[in-house]
């Protein structure tokens, strides 16, 4: 079975988008697999596009494998869209938890709690051809956290059944997350894709 790099360091993502392709033929492995745990990724792109791109090539440039990446982040309507792709950024070198208190005191006396999450993929096969798809879904920033599944700002992220990221089940928030969107992006984009052959 072919293999796939997915080039991320957070532990979080890279489970989500191993249980999302699990029906996938490949095989996907870490970078810590082909002995890229140190390798200092960039990002610095203008979007959640071009930031995914970037991942991907630095890897691709130390592996002979396929490799996928993906950027994401949280937009906040009140914040003119922020953090958007600053999310791993936002407030500076400090937990996730300081992050999402910091989103719920901005918003203290916001009547307009709606955000988004949006999810870029980009894949490179092992010629170098590349594509990518985008994902997003729709949501409002919870009052308070609940919730202790996920990581980032899940826990605050509310949907419109009234729960939180952090208070759905793995496989439940991974068949409808920005990310599952995204990757089921992808996957139509490659039944018509000539020169990526992933699905035949």
């Amino acid at each position: 079975m072919r293999k796939i790099v997915v080039a991320t360091k957070n532990t979080g993502k890279l489970k989500e988008i191993q249980y999302i392709m699990r029906d996938w033929p490949l095989e996907l492995i870490s970078l810590e697999d082909v002995g890229l745990a140190d390798l200092d990724i960039a990002e610095t792109g203008t979007s959640f596009e071009a930031n995914a791109l970037q991942k991907a090539r630095a890897v691709k440039q130390h592996t002979d494998h396929a490799v996928i990446s993906d950027d994401s982040g949280l937009s906040v309507d009140a914040l003119n869209g922020e953090p958007g792709i600053y999310s791993a950024r936002f407030g500076g070198d400090i937990p996730f938890s300081e992050k999402r208190q910091q989103l719920i005191d901005l918003l203290n006396w916001e009547k307009d709690r709606k955000a988004h999450f949006t999810c870029a993929i980009a894949l490179i096969d092992e010629q170098g051809n590349e594509i990518t798809a985008e994902g997003r879904i729709d949501g409002v920033i919870a009052k308070e956290e609940r919730g202790d599944h996920g990581f980032g700002y899940d826990a605050i992220f509310q949907v419109p059944d009234g729960r939180t990221f952090g208070e759905i089940e793995f496989e439940e928030k991974h068949n409808m997350s920005h990310r599952y969107h995204a990757l089921e992006a992808l996957r139509e984009k490659l039944q018509d894709d000539e020169n990526i052959r992933i699905f035949g």
